[in-house]
């Protein structure tokens, strides 16, 4: 597993086509934008991820076809501050929330 950090953004993304949604990505201080995506679900319309929109992350996760397959999010802040997010598996229906107990 690696640890990347940047800005995560989840917007809009491949409009005009049958993969049209929103989509999570980081973007590093240096160096390409990285497509994140959780592990059993599609990455397309995932809300998991609208609450980082914008916010400065440590995502760690392994890279996998071109994905980052996210295991934890944490605010990029000092290490005793930060409390770690992990995500919940995803189920078939994409339309139902996850939280994070």
């Amino acid at each position: 597993m690696e640890t990347y950090r940047g800005t995560l953004h989840y917007r809009l993304s491949n409009v005009g086509t049958h993969a049209e949604g929103h989509y999570a990505f980081l973007t590093p201080a240096e160096g390409d934008e990285i497509k994140l995506c959780r592990e059993g679900g599609a990455p397309m319309n995932d809300t998991w991820f609208r609450p980082f929109d914008g916010m400065e992350t440590c995502v760690t996760g392994t890279l996998s076809h071109g994905w980052l397959v996210v295991e934890r999010i944490e605010p990029a802040a000092p290490a005793e501050t930060v409390d770690t997010i992990e995500p919940a598996r995803q189920t078939n229906d994409s339309t139902e929330e996850q939280s994070n107990p």
